[in-house]
């Protein structure tokens, strides 16, 4: 008796045991599951926060860059308007003194005593005026003039390369008054008068260029040429009130 009943509890004790365990796998799958979820979430809560932050790093890296290239780029355009306007000026002076000397060279041209150097000196000696590129050198060795108008850049180049041929044809003349100063000759004064020619034609093209570069840089810039004028007049103003 005592043994079936044993038995019976024996029974018992494993149904029970079954029933725990049949019970329990499906709640330790789900626990599996939600943490395997958690884990997951966790890691891309974190990838996320990664990924913000290096695209946040990114627009940080390329807003500063552009913005010290446009500030690059405005002063360079500054710099090039400061230059040109300085040119244009330098240029009417040049071309003026120029047609005086092509008069004088004229009206002198048959006197037998009078000599190349003399006859320089009559307009105060050959007057020419050096021309300024710093802007645009610096425009030139950097990576961003590519950023620039094309028609301001060709405008540019053109400019500089017309000035490179004005100061052969300076050189050509300079070297005639070295060579022969005390020369009476007529046709080494004719010689000169075709060198002040050449001069005279090559003044009145970087003339013309520097009247067009001013132009182009209203017309491509015209706030940041607005801009830099206006300052500029202010300093002028601040200027004279001060005196």
């Amino acid at each position: 008796m005592k043994s079936n009943q044993t038995s019976i509890k024996k029974n018992l004790s494993e149904i029970s045991v079954s029933r725990e365990t049949t019970i329990n796998k499906p709640q330790i799958k789900i626990a599996k599951k939600l943490s395997e979820i958690s884990i997951i979430r966790k890691i891309g809560i974190e990838f996320i926060g990664a990924f913000l932050g290096v695209l946040i790093a990114l627009f940080v890296s390329n807003w500063r860059d552009n913005y010290k290239q446009d500030k690059f780029i405005e002063s360079v355009i500054q710099s090039i308007y400061l230059n040109n306007q300085e040119n244009n000026e330098k240029v009417k002076i040049q071309t003026v003194h120029l047609r005086k000397q092509i008069d004088t060279v004229n009206l002198y041209l048959k006197d037998e005593q009078l000599t190349l150097l003399k006859l320089i000196k009559k307009n105060n000696g050959l007057q020419t005026n050096m021309m300024s590129f710093t802007g645009w050198t610096v425009l030139g060795r950097s990576k961003l003039i590519s950023e620039i108008d094309y028609e301001l850049i060709s405008t540019l180049t053109n400019n500089n390369d017309q000035y490179d041929v004005f100061r052969k044809k300076l050189e050509f003349v300079m070297g005639l008054l070295y060579e022969k100063p005390s020369s009476t000759l007529n046709e080494d004064k004719i010689r000169l008068l075709l060198g002040f020619n050449d001069l005279e034609n090559s003044s009145e093209i970087l003339e013309e260029e520097t009247v067009k570069i001013d132009s182009l840089l209203k017309v491509k810039y015209p706030k940041l040429i607005t801009d830099f004028t206006g300052v500029q007049g202010q300093i002028v103003e601040k200027g004279l009130a001060a005196q």
